[in-house]
């Protein structure tokens, strides 16, 4: 998962993208994602309405804690 986290960030740094395009999105083991603001989405909602958008993250709630 932290080398999936590097590759996304490295890509994210090579297209140019600034701090403000980055969100980091924490995946929970109910199938709920939880969002940098708090909010709490379904992956197939997240799915749905993050498609296209540069710059998302997805981690694990284990990881989110390192």
């Amino acid at each position: 998962m932290r080398r999936d986290l590097e590759r996304r960030l490295q890509r994210l740094e090579s297209a140019g993208a600034g701090s403000s395009a980055l969100e980091i999105w924490v995946a929970h083991r109910d199938g709920t994602l939880c969002g940098p603001h708090g909010e709490r989405v379904t992956r197939e909602d997240f799915d749905r309405r993050q498609t296209g958008r540069p710059g998302m993250i997805v981690i694990s709630a284990t990881d989110a804690l390192l």
